[in-house]
């Protein structure tokens, strides 16, 4: 009788500390914090050292053991690399190689004609694929989702040939011009993120006499905000740090390149400042930081809620 009372005992009292669910959740939980918080590491590691690096003296970035922390710590190589001096003769004097300022405007121009026109086009592309009816709509829609599985590099000398032919090789508009017809990655993700919105708004509109395109201007673009927020951030990260487009078709012309190409078109090893360089890589890397952390929320929604009915 006594045994068969401790057991009862045992079974009211429940399960041992470490048999308990909760616990097996934790140490799973812990277990997934630590890969995570390891793969950041790994994966942040590169940045943190460009940064250390770029507020070091010449002398100290190549040191071994590596120092961690800059000592002394200087902002010389910015103002270097604000300047464009990148270099240094045989008198050991900084030579500007070119002015930033002007390639900025190079950059933004690409940049904002691509989001402006890209992105309307494409959100124009995708709604007439999700909601008009049309002959050839699927196969318009096929032919993009097609467009998604061709790699980029096998359209290099197809579209090299065509701006080449039509005389706009050393000019902005190879850059442009594709942005008139929008782009498949977008195109497909508009079109996703139109289906979700319910067709009763549709109807009441074309009811009170709303044309399709004002329906499609002043009613779907607005409730899509987070999906055009996305393809905004996207195509401003890509364009910034795209270096093989410019370096095919701007190639030629060293007053028409952006902040990725002027760099390499004046490269010099042989008196390069490796301080001014990682400087100069940091303040390329820091508007794409800014951008993703002031609208991270904006693009992980647009991006959770696409293809999301209801």
């Amino acid at each position: 009788m006594a045994t068969t009372s401790q057991s009862l005992q045992q079974n009211i009292a429940g399960p041992s500390w470490w048999q308990r669910q909760s616990f097996r959740q934790m140490i799973w939980r812990t277990i997934v914090y630590v890969i995570l918080i390891s793969v950041a590491i790994v994966m942040v590691l590169p940045l943190a050292w460009l940064l250390v690096s770029s507020l070091k003296p010449e002398t100290d970035i190549f040191f071994y053991p590596p120092r961690w922390i800059p000592n002394p710590a200087t902002l010389n190589n910015y103002i270097h690399a604000l300047k464009g001096e990148f270099f240094r003769d045989v008198m050991n004097q900084a030579q500007q190689i070119f002015e930033v300022s002007d390639y900025l405007f190079n950059t933004l121009i690409i940049i904002i004609a691509n989001m402006i026109f890209g992105v309307t086009i494409s959100a124009l592309v995708a709604y007439a694929l999700a909601r008009l009816r049309f002959r050839g709509r699927e196969l318009i829609f096929y032919t993009v989702i097609g467009a998604l599985f061709m790699p980029g590099v096998i359209m290099i000398i197809p579209r090299f040939v065509i701006f080449s032919r039509l005389g706009l090789i050393n000019t902005r508009w190879p850059l442009i011009v594709p942005a008139f017809f929008g782009y498949a990655t977008q195109i497909f993700f508009m079109r996703q993120y139109f289906m979700t919105i319910p067709t009763e708004l549709e109807d009441a509109a074309y009811v009170d006499g709303c044309s399709t395109i004002r329906f499609w201007w002043q009613i779907m673009l607005p409730l899509t905000k987070a999906a055009l927020g996305v393809q905004l951030i996207i195509t401003f990260m890509y364009h910034w740090n795209d270096f093989l487009d410019p370096l095919i078709y701007l190639g030629v012309k060293p007053e028409l390149a952006t902040l990725q190409l002027a760099f390499i078109q004046m490269t010099d090893p042989r008196s390069l400042q490796f301080g001014v360089l990682f400087a100069y890589s940091a303040l390329l890397v820091f508007p794409c930081l800014v951008v993703f952390f002031l609208f991270q929320r904006t693009l992980i929604q647009g991006i959770v809620f696409t293809g999301v009915k209801g």
